[in-house]
This record gives C-alpha cells, sequence and structure tokens, in this order.
C-alpha cells in the first residue's frame, strides 16, 4: 500500500501557485484572491516573470524527485531514496526477480539511518510502485502548476 504524502511533506511545489497568475489592464500580476505577485524590478517583462518561475518551479520538481519516498513494503514505514540511481536501482532489483537486500532508512532521533534489509520480490515490486507512485504524484503537480504559470495571462 502507497504512502500518503501530505502537501507540506511534498514540498513547495504543491503550494506554488494555488491559482494561475492573472494580469490587470496596468500589467500588475496577481492571484485569484487579488493579491499583488512582486516582480523582481530587473524583471522586464511579463515572459521573463514566468520564464523565472518556471526554473524555479522546474527546481523544486527536481528537488522532490530526489528526496526519497516511504514505503510500508516490509511492514513498517521506510524511506527510500530517488536520486535517478536509485530509481534505476530498484528497477534492476525488480526485473532480477529474486529476494535481495535493498537499502532503506528509519528516521532515527531526527536522522535518517540507511540499511540494507532483506526485500522478498514482492517487497521489491511494491517500493517500486510506491515509488513510481510518488513520482507521479510530483509530475501530475508540477504539470498542473506549470500551467497555471502558463496560462494566467488574462486580463481582468
Amino acid at each position: 500500500m502507497s504512502a500518503n504524502y501530505t502537501d507540506e511533506e511534498l514540498g513547495a511545489i504543491f503550494n506554488l501557485y494555488p491559482t494561475a497568475v492573472k494580469i490587470d489592464r496596468n500589467g500588475v500580476p496577481y492571484d485569484s484572491n487579488g493579491n499583488v505577485i512582486t516582480i523582481n524590478e530587473n524583471d522586464v517583462s511579463l515572459s521573463v516573470f514566468r520564464s523565472n518561475e518556471l526554473q524555479r518551479l522546474k527546481n523544486e520538481l527536481i528537488k522532490n524527485l530526489g528526496a526519497g519516498f516511504r514505503s510500508s513494503a516490509l511492514g513498517t514505514e521506510y524511506i527510500y531514496k530517488s536520486s535517478v540511481e536509485d530509481q534505476l536501482n530498484i528497477m534492476g532489483a525488480v526485473m532480477d526477480g529474486v529476494d535481495a537486500q535493498f537499502k532503506c532508512g528509519e528516521l532515527i532521533n531526527g536522522e535518517i539511518l540507511y540499511q540494507y534489509r532483506l526485500h522478498t520480490i514482492d517487497q521489491l515490486r511494491q517500493v517500486f510502485n510506491d515509488g513510481a507512485e510518488y513520482k507521479k504524484i510530483l509530475l501530475l503537480k508540477y504539470d498542473e502548476q506549470k500551467n497555471k504559470i502558463l496560462l494566467g495571462n488574462r486580463i481582468e
């Protein structure tokens, strides 16, 4: 069963743009609550603002994708690393189709202690599926937030 994540745990990617950015007749960007979105004085245009915000959003996605995910495949919730290399390692372990030692961590006194633990092939598949679900959640939210930035060009 995949772990449930709060927006806070998934990081700022869930809260960057709760609504589309709107532009008033004077070119001032604001959110749906009427709050003005401050543009750095060095930004010369809305396209520069959007470009900067898209880069910031992408950086946040990359940070969150590599931050690790949780899985209860072993019966207790552990933390698994999620860098590209880590994703390839879990995929390789699943493709091998045999039980294997795999590194996972537990939170002890505010620190994550990673150790190799024996996983059955079914447990490895569950870890893989939980990681894929976590990645899918982040990518869908990234796309949603990106579209709010790109489509937020209405004059109101």
